[in-house]
């Protein structure tokens, strides 16, 4: 750890108490410090709710997207089930791959 080069080293006197606790009181009653602590706490709760609408949201989406597929699947099979049996009546039996078929 290197040397400070002026050598000051701060020490504690009554003196700096007393006037640290006359800052203190003046920042209170004018209204400085619960604003400060105001903003602070804000900062502390609006950074945990936007973690926490973050995973909601994340969570919701990926649920939103499976029901929407589901719902995809159920709302075209009135199509894909008749276009499947028609597939199946209309291919060709006859064919080399189809030859062993009804053995």
């Amino acid at each position: 750890m290197q040397k400070q080069k002026n050598d000051f080293q701060p020490t504690m006197t009554r003196n700096n108490i007393i006037i640290g606790g006359m800052v203190l009181l003046v920042l209170v009653f004018t209204g400085i410090l619960p604003a400060f602590i105001e903003l602070v706490v804000g900062l502390v709760v609006g950074a945990i709710a936007l973690v926490v609408g973050l995973g909601v949201g994340a969570i919701g989406l990926v649920v939103g997207l499976f029901v929407g597929f589901i719902g995809l699947v159920f709302g075209l099979a009135p199509i894909l089930i008749p276009a499947a049996i028609i597939y199946y009546l209309v291919r060709d039996n006859n064919s080399e791959k189809r030859k062993n078929d009804y053995i």
